[in-house]
């Protein structure tokens, strides 16, 4: 178990310092990507939602589980085959909405930590699947949501941690990728937009690409 966890470790820190040699680099690469820590100005932040200092340099989002960072996104972007990218540090294990791509993708954290991720299909129906791995209070770990064909896979820290299968394809023509707690289109008995309970804490180093693949290459 030791030596698991020592692997683990390892391949964090690996992670980190390849992040902080090629984040620029990626950008450079013709690989489309958000990124706040050189891009902060491309995110529309609710309210309760800041910028603080990030993992590695630049600035970080933190959402403040009611608030909401909303990226404008290019929808041949996420048409076919994606990667999503993105390092997430939870202040507590409070269940809460961590990502969406409305109409195709939900990620949320459950307040055991472990993530459940759900894809909707063109013709409407649902597939949800539990991760393998949780988040911890306090620690960054990094996420990767990878559609390759009809493929859903979820990694965390390098792992593959959940799969779901998505038959003819994600439904949806998303534009936008939300970050934290966001308006329903459904209304309550009230007629108020309800919301649902957004991820508390902070995510960093957004990053999207066309291929499914390119981000995910150093999984080996």
């Amino acid at each position: 178990a030791k030596q698991a966890e020592s692997a683990k470790q390892a391949k964090l820190a690996e992670a980190l310092a390849a992040k902080q040699g090629k984040a620029k680099e990626v950008l450079l690469n013709g690989v489309k990507a958000l990124q706040l820590d050189y891009a902060s100005g491309s995110a529309t932040l609710t309210a309760g939602a800041s910028l603080v200092d990030g993992q590695l340099s630049g600035k970080a989002l933190r959402l403040d589980s009611a608030s909401a960072a909303i990226l404008g996104v290019d929808s041949s972007l996420v048409s076919g085959s994606f990667t999503i990218s993105f390092w997430a540090n939870p202040e507590k294990l409070e269940a809460g909405r961590l990502l969406r791509l409305p109409g195709s993708v939900e990620l949320r954290m459950e307040s055991s930590g472990f993530l459940t991720l759900e894809a909707t299909a063109k013709d409407g129906g649902t597939e949800r699947a539990t991760s393998l791995y949780p988040l911890a209070a306090g620690e960054w770990s990094n996420l990767r949501l990878s559609l390759e064909g009809t493929l859903l896979k979820l990694w965390v820290n390098g792992e593959q941690s959940a799969n779901v299968q998505v038959e003819g394809g994600l439904g949806g023509n998303p534009s936008m990728l939300v970050f934290g707690s966001y308006a329903e289109s459904a209304k309550s008995a009230a007629g108020e937009q309800e919301k649902a309970a957004g991820f508390l804490g902070m995510v960093d180093e957004i990053e999207i690409s066309s291929s499914g693949s390119a981000l995910a290459e150093d999984e080996g």
